[in-house]
């Protein structure tokens, strides 16, 4: 299989590459073709990973139009968003061809800067498209009305997986029909996680590799989030990485400490990325120290956004993030915490001893299991010892 990332060798140049969306798309390009400078503005409406963005860069590439794109999120102030925006509304082209106005996520933007938006809208002497997660959010009312909205719902599963069939014969993956169907479903409608669970998994799709692979709901799933928030370059996607994260803070950090080294590269990258990783170690012992939760939000900033913006370009290989060494090695001590205490009960029940002569009875054991095995038998038959418990002896 391809060391690229598979979202990235196959991600859609024409709009006939886009899958699931065939009456949407219908919608967008008679939108565009019927264009007029009294038309409306177009509002795509989908949740993340539906391919909202990927259509406009499709559209643009289609009919030759220069795309300008601005991400109404990471503007930082209301007077910079319309400095840009006001200025891609009026002014022509570059190269001197149409212009496509992108201005995407515009539900992340503060609701006085939407409102902005659309009263900068009826100047615009080129066509509008923006795209937004939620077309109810607090303070769209206003483009709601403004625009011409098309919604994008999830891609039907077979849509999902007769993209996935193609792209397994192209890189020579096996696959099994049924397996690469439940695969396909697991994604919930969302073909980039499909296109990640693929790779993840390896060149043959079965139903036991498969096993790996949670469905997708509400919750975020930690490797995606990691993905977006290594992957990315934009403040506010990773930021929204780890909305719904099942994993907390604690472990969020432990996760993105283990992992910064498997994705960054470059001295520069990782030494800004962990640079982030002390602040919000920092600000986590403030909270613990102090009961200081008001500083949380900030913890998760440096998590996403900080991790995010170290890299000076983005990478675009396929990385196989790890589970955080420190969480194994905590869960492997505790296991033997329990296990030794389960030995040392038991002997002092069968042997009548005191906790003071536990240890060099388990030094003794541990000599005779090694050297006889009829005893080591006999000796675990009378005191009751799993196999388990044999090998912690034998191993001490």
């Amino acid at each position: 299989m391809t060391a690229m990332l598979l979202t990235e060798k196959y991600r859609p140049q024409h709009l006939g590459d886009i899958q699931g969306h065939s009456k949407a798309i219908e919608e967008i390009v008679s939108w565009l073709e019927s264009w007029t400078a009294n038309s409306k503005p177009l509002l795509l409406v989908g949740d993340p990973g539906v391919g909202k963005t990927t259509i406009a860069y499709a559209l643009a590439r289609e009919y030759g139009y220069e795309l300008f794109e601005v991400n109404a999120s990471d503007e930082r102030t209301k007077s910079m968003l319309q400095e840009r925006v006001e200025g891609a509304l009026v002014q022509q082209s570059l190269f001197g061809t149409q212009k496509l106005i992108l201005l995407d996520e515009v539900d992340g933007a503060k609701a006085s800067e939407r409102n902005q938006l659309t009263k900068l809208l009826n100047k615009s002497q080129f066509p509008v498209l923006l795209t937004a997660n939620d077309l109810y959010e607090r303070g769209m009312a206003q483009l709601r009305q403004k625009c011409k909205v098309v919604k994008l719902k999830h891609v039907h599963t077979n849509s999902v997986k007769a993209h996935l069939k193609r792209i397994c014969e192209k890189e020579n993956i096996t696959y099994d029909e049924t397996a690469l169907k439940s695969l396909a479903s697991k994604a919930n409608g969302d073909v980039r996680v499909a296109l990640n669970d693929l790779q993840s998994i390896g060149d043959t799709i079965d139903m036991h590799t498969i096993k790996t692979v949670t469905p997708r709901d509400t919750e975020k799933n930690i490797f995606d989030a990691l993905m977006i928030i290594f992957k990315t370059q934009e403040i506010a996607k990773a930021r929204e990485a780890t909305w719904n994260l099942a994993e907390d803070h604690d472990m969020l950090l432990e996760w993105i400490r283990e992992n910064i080294i498997v994705e960054y590269e470059q001295t520069a990258d990782r030494a800004a990325a962990y640079a982030y990783l002390s602040l919000a170690d920092m600000y986590r012992g403030r909270i613990r120290q102090r009961q200081y939760w008001h500083l949380l939000k900030y913890v998760y900033d440096f998590l996403s956004g900080g991790i995010a913006s170290a890299k000076q370009e983005k990478y675009r290989k396929f990385s196989k993030y790890r589970f955080p060494t420190i969480i194994k090695k905590r869960s492997q001590a505790k296991q033997k915490k329990e296990t030794r205490q389960a030995i040392e009960q038991k002997l002092k029940a069968t042997l009548y001893i005191p906790s003071s002569a536990v240890y060099s009875t388990l030094l003794w054991l541990q000599y005779c299991f090694n050297n006889d095995d009829e005893f080591r038998i006999y000796a675990a038959e009378s005191l009751g010892l799993s196999e388990k418990e044999q090998q912690y002896i034998q191993q001490l």
